[in-house]
């Protein structure tokens, strides 16, 4: 790997020179991305000369304004790809021709959705560059994205029964609430106590910061019970305060992002979660989810079976 202008490798860290004096940055074993992170954090005062510099400025000032779950993303792809490839770059060096060469590289890959992604973050840095002054263009515009064919996976009821059947019942309430209110999963392992009501589940979108409140029905009322019932009796058997959390694992507490993909991994229903938002969307006699009903038709003429009923445990 060739270093940058004024860092050296000495006894398995890199260092960078200024001054006379030797500033450690990160340890060899850390790779680029880890010292791409360190230069551009060495100076934070000082106008970002390179691309990894400015992704760094980009996710500390200018993602404020984005919903957690986009900033999380973001930040992901910024730690990525986005630093290895274009981390070293210098501001200038970057042309529409490179970032239209990284998008069909990327689909040659099979990676055409997620360059997709990665030249949309890499255009937003580049625009809060602009605004800060630190850039004289955005490289990104003008490059046309890669085609992306519109995910239409269905979930049949036979799927849908076998994951619940076969899934312990802490993953089972998890699951049946997605089914029952479209919720995104972000928003699911999120639902907090409070947002209870007489009326129904009351929640703000974390997408799309919309305040939304999904009715009761018997059947969301007994399984939302279920759940908290089951987290009251952990927490009185380990002699600890009640969950704020309305959906939990099997030791009381919130859902992560890898415990929820661990479990559908174990289960192998051949859909992801994602789908049972589509599937909520197509069952539904109403419009559950809030979307155009030409939005919703490529679903609604689906198969269309008896209702599901509840698996008691």
């Amino acid at each position: 790997m060739k270093l940058p202008r004024g860092v050296a490798l000495k006894h398995g860290r890199y260092y960078a020179r200024r001054n006379k004096r030797w500033i450690p940055l990160s340890r060899a074993d850390e790779g680029e991305r880890a010292l791409a992170k360190a230069i551009a954090e060495l100076s934070p005062d000082t106008a970002p000369r390179t691309i990894g510099e400015l992704l760094i400025e980009y996710r500390r000032e200018g993602t404020k304004e984005l919903s957690a779950v986009t900033r999380k993303e973001y930040e992901r792809m910024i730690d990525g790809e986005l630093t290895v490839v274009f981390g070293r770059m210098r501001l200038e060096a970057l042309t529409t021709s490179i970032v239209a060469q990284h998008l069909e590289r990327g689909k040659r890959e099979k990676r055409a959705v997620a360059v997709n992604r990665e030249r949309a973050v890499l255009s937003a840095a580049y625009e809060f560059g602009l605004r800060r002054g630190f850039v004289q263009s955005n490289p990104c515009r003008g490059v046309k994205r890669n085609t992306e064919r519109p995910r239409s996976r269905y979930v049949t009821h036979a799927e849908l029964r076998r994951l619940i059947v076969g899934s312990p019942v802490q993953f089972r309430d998890l699951i049946w609430v997605a089914y029952l209110t479209g919720m995104r999963l972000t928003d699911l392992r999120q639902l907090r106590r409070d947002a209870l009501n007489e009326k129904g589940v009351e929640v703000t979108e974390s997408k799309t910061g919309k305040r939304k409140l999904y009715e009761w029905t018997p059947l969301l009322r007994a399984v939302v019970r279920r759940a908290l019932r089951r987290a009251d009796s952990l927490a009185i058997k380990r002699k600890r305060p009640a969950s704020p959390w309305v959906l939990t694992n099997r030791f009381g507490q919130q859902w992560s992002q890898a415990a929820v993909s661990s479990e559908i991994g174990r289960q192998v229903p051949g859909f992801r979660f994602r789908d049972l938002r589509r599937k909520a969307a197509s069952d539904a006699d109403h419009n559950v989810l809030g979307h155009s009903g030409q939005m919703l038709r490529r679903y609604v003429d689906r198969e269309r079976l008896k209702p599901l009923t509840l698996v008691r445990h």
